[in-house]
């Protein structure tokens, strides 16, 4: 039996599998609305640029942790960890810029909260797991 076979097991196959969706649900989803929306008109939208275009490009790095987190790379503990502060740094931000009477989308917090949490429970598992 080779060893991809036997480094496979339900969880990593699971998560990984979770992990790789929703990155690409993000790129779609974060490209689509960059591609479709000029900055100038974001605010109209009440869009909130700084979070959209971080909310995309962190699609980047959910694929990365994918392949991390499937091929079981060293790499994926601090990348994730870092992914998780970053997110919960940028939440902060968004939560300063409603504070100061930004206008938002009624979906964003929501998104972000459901973001914060995925990923702090797929850190948590990555973290426990040996190897």
């Amino acid at each position: 039996m080779s060893s991809t076979i036997k480094s496979l097991s339900f969880s990593k196959v699971v998560v990984s599998l979770l992990i790789l969706v929703f990155g690409l649900m993000t790129l779609v989803e974060g490209g689509q609305t960059l591609l479709r929306t000029p900055l100038a008109e974001m605010p109209a939208q009440k869009i909130v640029p700084f979070v959209l275009i971080f909310n995309a490009a962190s699609g980047f790095v959910y694929l990365a942790l994918f392949w991390g987190v499937f091929r079981d790379k060293a790499w994926a503990k601090p990348l994730s960890l870092g992914l998780v502060i970053s997110i919960a740094l940028v939440f902060l931000a968004f939560g300063i810029h409603v504070s100061q009477g930004g206008e938002f989308m009624t979906r964003t917090p929501y998104a972000m909260t459901i973001r914060l949490t995925f990923w702090i429970l797929v850190t948590a598992w990555i973290w426990k797991r040996k190897g």
